[in-house]
Order: structure tokens, then sequence, then C-alpha cells
């Protein structure tokens, strides 16, 4: 019996420009995951992806799907990293 999840696809790919509304930064998406953890089983949080940040200090983090969204107007994905 195939498994259900393995079956989807995400929602967003490599290379796929990100906006930061907490750091006012542009990102990129630059490697994408399925979760292995306890919540991979839960909408939004079967993908993740690592993000690499441009801004004065370039760092690269790692979101969950359910975190990034996609931009009603513009060709831009949208995230809000907690920023501490």
């Amino acid at each position: 019996m195939m498994n259900i999840m393995t079956a989807t696809k995400s929602k967003y790919s490599i290379g796929d420009l990100v906006w930061d509304k907490s750091y006012q930064a542009f990102g990129i998406i630059t490697e994408v995951i399925e979760s292995n953890d306890f919540k991979s089983e839960n909408p939004g949080f079967y993908w993740g992806y690592y993000l690499r940040w441009f801004g004065e200090l370039p760092f690269t983090n790692f979101e969950y799907e359910i975190n990034i969204g996609r931009h009603p107007d513009k060709n831009l994905l949208l995230s809000e990293t907690i920023p501490f």
C-alpha cells in the first residue's frame, strides 16, 4: 500500500525568492527536504526548506512549509522569522 504523503510534492522549489517581513531581507530557498520528525504527518510540516538570507548579516535558517506563504500580487514568497 502506497503512503499518501510520499506522493505529495513540495509547494516551493530551490531558487524561489522569499521576503522576510521581520528582518526586511530577501532570501532564496537553497534546499528542500521531507520532514522526518514527529510533526511530518501534520499539514504544513511535511516539507521543510533551508533559506539563505541576504541582508547586513547573511545567514541560513530552516522553515517548515506552514511558515511560508505566497504573496497575493507579486511573484515571491513571504516568511516572518522570529528575530532573536
